[in-house]
């Protein structure tokens, strides 16, 4: 959920607006290891991880801009960009190396999201 305003300016046919908008973005299946069991196979124990999802929220923020056309009064056209900005908080994960399990550390991580999207309108 991102919240937050559009400034510019509108004119007679057209409008030109700037955006930023904070929030969360939330993922309803993040893996987390949970446990690792031990299992018997040929006479060997090999560990078996044992996973779970997870709701994660991470915070967010879209900046961009907007163009309106207004071929009429009550008629629009609208062009949104836009840079969905999402904070990855840092993790601890896991690897098997040599029937082993070894823990690392993934970072903190900042990615970019360019979208678009465009839209007709109609005013009431």
């Amino acid at each position: 959920a991102q919240f937050g305003a559009k400034v510019g300016r509108r004119y007679e046919k057209f409008g030109v607006f700037a955006k930023a908008r904070p929030g969360f973005v939330g993922f309803t299946a993040v893996s987390r290891l949970e446990r690792v069991d031990l299992v018997d196979f040929g006479g060997q124990q090999f560990p078996f991880p044992v996973f779970e999802n997870h709701v994660k929220k991470y915070f967010s923020t879209d900046v961009g801009g907007v163009f309106e056309f207004y071929p009429s009064s009550r008629w629009l056209t609208r062009f949104d960009f836009g840079d969905t900005i999402i904070r990855y908080t840092g993790r601890r994960d896991f690897d098997f190396i040599n029937s082993q399990l070894v823990p690392f550390d993934i970072p903190t991580d900042t990615r970019h999201n360019f979208q678009f999207s465009a839209g007709i309108g109609y005013r009431f």
